[in-house]
């Protein structure tokens, strides 16, 4: 595999990542899908930061109106 390829095209480019990935496979930290209790986690995260940034949105509107 050359460092400096001059022919650029996406058939070589995939060609050449797929040998270093093949070369580095034993270096390489393999991936897993989260387990259930961390997607929940995700998704409470998720409707925390939704219900948050609404609780923000309705109070700068009270005080807005409270100003009137």
């Amino acid at each position: 595999m050359r460092a400096f390829n001059h022919s650029k095209t996406d058939k070589i480019d995939a060609k050449n990542i797929a040998k270093a990935v093949y070369l580095l496979s034993d270096y390489v930290i393999k991936s897993s899908e989260p387990e259930d209790l961390v997607l929940e986690l995700r998704n409470l995260l998720r409707a925390r930061k939704s219900i948050v940034k609404t609780f923000t949105a309705l109070q700068v509107r009270l005080k807005k109106h409270m100003l009137f």
